[in-house]
């Protein structure tokens, strides 16, 4: 009951940040550890790998966190690495040998 009051809170956020990606909740702590704690339960069943979870948009969070313990289906699943992958690029994390990530609308 909990985890779905919070994401009826995460869903009311996501009204007023029109859909962005979910980065930005580094800046809450609170919040942040809402989406570490839906995290560790995708990463338990399989879907995603640590740090993945800032990469999924807000309704696919949602989502996620409605439907656990379901695994996120394949092809989110490949969304956010390629999203992460983006990431790091941009970030010039990773070197200039890396597979490109493919481009992506940036809203949901």
């Amino acid at each position: 009951l909990g985890l779905n009051h919070a994401a009826r809170f995460v869903h009311d956020l996501n009204v007023e940040r029109e859909n962005h990606h979910v980065l930005w909740l580094k800046y809450s702590y609170p919040l942040r550890k809402l989406v570490v704690e839906i995290e560790r339960r995708l990463i338990a069943t399989g879907s995603l790998e640590k740090g993945d979870i800032f990469f999924l948009q807000a309704p696919e969070l949602i989502a996620a966190a409605r439907n656990l313990p379901a695994p996120l289906p394949s092809d989110l699943v490949s969304k956010v690495k390629n999203r992460h992958r983006g990431y790091l690029i941009e970030a010039r994390l990773v070197g200039s040998d890396a597979e490109p990530a493919v481009p992506e609308d940036d809203y949901y």
